[in-house]
């Protein structure tokens, strides 16, 4: 019984450690929007330039968007895309976004050069 709940409490430090990873990462690093190339700093908050009064306060530069492709065999090809404020505001985003939205940008990313989202299958 201890040894099992180790393991949960392993897991569980893990999984925290790799999220304050990723966060880190990301807060330390200036990326690019995948659509235009514009490359952001995503420790300095920017004005979302479309809000009209929606957003008021400063938010992060890029966006992450599921895009949906193809289905391939019995699963779905689901991409992640980051986009700039100004990408984002041409995109026709509901819950996630098409790979035929995303070519609508001519993006310098092409769909089957981003990175994969993994979706757990049921």
């Amino acid at each position: 019984m201890q040894a099992t709940a180790r393991r949960l409490s392993d897991v569980s430090v893990m999984s925290y450690a790799r999220r304050r990873l990723i966060l880190d990462v990301r807060q330390n690093m200036k990326n690019r929007c995948l659509a235009c190339g514009i490359e952001k700093d995503r420790t300095k908050p920017e004005r979302y330039p479309e809000a009209e009064g929606i957003i008021d306060e400063p938010i992060d530069p890029l966006t992450e968007v599921d895009c949906q492709g193809p289905r391939i065999s019995d699963r779905t090809d689901w991409r992640q895309v980051t986009v700039c404020h100004e990408c984002f505001h041409k995109l026709d985003v509901d819950m996630w976004i098409s790979d035929s939205c995303w070519n609508r940008l001519s993006p310098i990313t092409p769909f089957d050069r981003l990175p994969k989202l993994e979706i757990p299958q049921k």
